[in-house]
């Protein structure tokens, strides 16, 4: 949606559904993948994307721009209510940039951009030591892209 010369506010959404993945081989008509193909029918499902931007004109030359996504996790496992997905496997990314463009030969545009991933839980080793378990390594991991263009028109 243009806001006249102001600006403007763009959403997306985008959804993709796992749980139609399937292994085979080409020239086989084997039964190897079907217990594979069983387990991403039961535990992969839909992931939906949420984009949502924001672009504010301050001059006929310099924009400000901010944004936001929300990518859920297609994740699903099995509890007392059936079938659900957990929250907290879902990705969140926000943005912000300016970008001036002069009104004949170039422009450039700086945008950086944080995403949160969901934090992973791990053991590195199947048993630490003959009666102890090994150690829970928790990896929470953030993402920063930062992005400088430069564009000349001719």
């Amino acid at each position: 949606f243009t806001l006249g010369t102001m600006g403007l506010v763009s959403a997306d959404y985008e959804l993709t559904d796992y749980s139609i993945m399937h292994y085979s081989e080409l020239h086989d008509i084997s039964t190897y993948y079907n217990a594979v193909n069983e387990d991403i029918r039961n535990y992969c499902g839909v992931s939906h994307q949420f984009r949502l931007g924001l672009e504010a004109n301050l001059s006929q030359t310099i924009a400000l721009r901010a944004g936001y996504a929300l990518r859920t996790s297609p994740e699903r496992f099995y509890n007392a209510e059936g079938w659900s997905y957990d929250k907290s496997l879902n990705v969140n990314s926000f943005s912000a940039g300016i970008g001036y463009a002069s009104r004949k030969a170039f422009f450039v545009d700086a945008a950086a951009r944080l995403t949160k991933y969901p934090v992973e839980h791990f053991e590195p080793y199947a048993q630490y030591y003959s009666t102890v378990a090994s150690p829970d390594i928790a990896k929470d991991r953030h993402r920063l892209d930062i992005l400088l263009t430069f564009g000349w028109r001719f």
